[in-house]
């Protein structure tokens, strides 16, 4: 019986730890907030270079959202217009990071296509090479309410 118990508390603390490594904050139907210890955990650019991170609020996303598609429509490229008409089927994942103690978000961003069939961008840090418009980045400035480094995948 004692080892029932055990097993039993092992498993529910063991599930707890694991659960909490993965936690993200889910946006209504817009994305995830990473967390600065997942974020911490990404090894791939821009982040292997950060040394620095930090957990968005909600409300952080929230004002960058409300920004978002204003800049977007600025932009002068054919596909960014594309992207703008059909902004509100992307997801996001929502990364914060520090630059001389200054907070950045990161978006990464795909479209519908890529993430009907595959539901491991709530969790996991989603890296796609090519894929054209369904997929861009782009990086927000919280203090100066402004956006930077717009990229948006080539096409192989």
């Amino acid at each position: 019986m004692k080892k029932i118990i055990y097993i039993s508390v092992f498993c529910a603390i063991s599930s707890l730890l694991i659960g909490q490594a993965y936690k993200v904050k889910k946006l209504d139907l817009s994305g995830v907030i990473f967390s600065e210890k997942q974020t911490k955990e990404i090894k791939l650019l821009p982040f292997s270079e950060k040394k620095e991170f930090w957990t968005p609020t909600k409300s952080d996303v929230e004002e960058l959202e409300k920004y978002l598609p204003v800049w977007i429509s600025k932009n002068e490229l054919d596909v960014a217009k594309g992207i703008l008409k059909d902004l509100k089927n992307y997801k996001r994942q929502y990364l914060g990071f520090l630059e001389n103690g200054k907070r950045f978000i990161y978006v990464n961003a795909f479209c519908k296509s890529f993430y009907k069939n595959d539901k491991s961008w709530r969790t996991h840090f989603v890296f796609v090479m090519d894929g054209g418009s369904c997929f861009f980045q782009i990086i927000y400035d919280c203090d100066k309410k402004s956006f930077s480094r717009f990229l948006i995948n080539g096409i192989a």
